[in-house]
């Protein structure tokens, strides 16, 4: 009978600390893990002086799940209510495409913010979202360059990068966009929804609340001022930012933090997306000349009309598909050619847009 007691107990501590490793093993919440503010760099090489914190490029991204959220930032892998107004509840299961067993999926994210001791008062929060399709939270961030040169940048990070923006007293987010990930599928988990309000703008909504509630109860950081957030961005980045201003205010009760309004004071687009159509099948009846609008008949990209009556011509060809991107962002198997990729949802293939021309019959892509 004692035999069978000490069993019994060694089975309960078994299980016990079976289910002990399993409630350490998944994200306890929407909250920035200490491994990414605990080894912030002072840069303080004149002009920049700023702090910079990356804790790495997690090791799971797309439709794998990061079971622990390690090296990232959680936020629901999909949203409630009505899908976007405000920061909706989390919706999330563990069935969503790369989610974790809480229904989140995890975002890599590094953060810049200004040193303390030259400014006073709560900082603007600017969020930088990077291109398709070889984006990450790397594209407008200057690190790689040397200390003392990396305010000013070049090229297109000319006075638009992390450093530049966090040495003018700036709190700067960066980070990679759910389902981006590289060669090695390491980067952010879940699928791209196409700059969704439903997803992406919840997403950046959801950070915006997470980042804004850290410096604003810990000591040594700077208070943010959750009425001036500025969205920002290229190409993909830049149509974010549009998308952003589509529910310019948002409170942060379903982050954790009912405490905070958040109110979106500007968005900045470096430049635009561009026509999804002429993008991936150039050269057809498509034009992408400024001084030649695309048309809303649905004859840009096809040979009928949108009411499927024929159009005037030309009629064909419907152009030359890029086969390098257009199988980077159509194949199921998420394989891709380039260093950086993004799965997407088997509908996304095909489903028109309301902000890209309708594609034409003949259009696979």
């Amino acid at each position: 009978m004692r035999r069978a007691s000490l069993s019994v107990r060694a089975g309960l501590a078994a299980a016990t600390a079976a289910l002990a490793c399993l409630l350490l093993a998944a994200p306890a919440g929407a909250t920035i893990p200490a491994s990414l503010t605990s080894g912030c760099a002072l840069d303080a090489t004149a002009p920049e002086d700023y702090f910079f914190c990356d804790d790495g490029l997690p090791n799971a991204g797309g439709l794998f799940p990061n079971p622990t959220g390690a090296s990232a930032v959680t936020v629901p892998a999909k949203y409630g209510s009505d899908g976007f107004t405000g920061l909706p509840p989390s919706a999330g299961t563990p069935t969503d495409p790369g989610a974790d067993l809480t229904g989140n999926v995890a975002l890599d994210v590094d953060l810049s913010y200004p040193n303390p001791a030259d400014f006073s008062g709560p900082r603007p929060l600017i969020v930088f979202m990077h291109g398709c399709c070889s984006g990450s939270k790397a594209s407008w961030e200057n690190q790689g360059a040397a200390p003392g040169s990396r305010f000013d940048g070049s090229g297109e990070l000319w006075h638009y990068n992390n450093a530049w923006f966090a040495s003018r007293g700036y709190v700067v987010l960066t980070y990679t966009a759910r389902g981006f990930v590289d060669g090695q599928n390491r980067g952010s988990t879940g699928q791209t929804q196409l700059d969704s309000r439903s997803y992406e703008i919840n997403d950046f909504q959801h950070l915006a609340c997470q980042v804004t509630q850290l410096f604003n109860t810990s000591a040594g950081l700077p208070d943010v001022d959750p009425a001036k957030v500025v969205a920002t961005g290229g190409s993909y980045g830049g149509g974010f930012s549009w998308m952003a201003l589509t529910d310019p205010f948002w409170n942060c009760a379903n982050a954790g933090a009912p405490a905070i309004s958040m109110k979106l004071a500007a968005v900045a687009p470096k430049y635009g997306w561009t026509d999804l159509v002429n993008s991936l099948v150039p050269t057809g009846t498509h034009s992408g000349r400024p001084d030649q609008p695309t048309e809303t008949t649905g004859c840009d990209s096809g040979p009928v009309h949108e009411n499927g009556s024929a159009c005037p011509g030309p009629q064909t060809p419907i152009g030359i598909p890029k086969r390098s991107i257009v199988s980077a962002v159509s194949s199921p198997s998420g394989d891709s050619p380039c260093a950086w990729r993004r799965p997407f949802r088997p509908s996304a293939r095909r489903r028109p847009s309301a902000r890209w021309p309708r594609a034409g019959p003949a259009d696979d892509w």
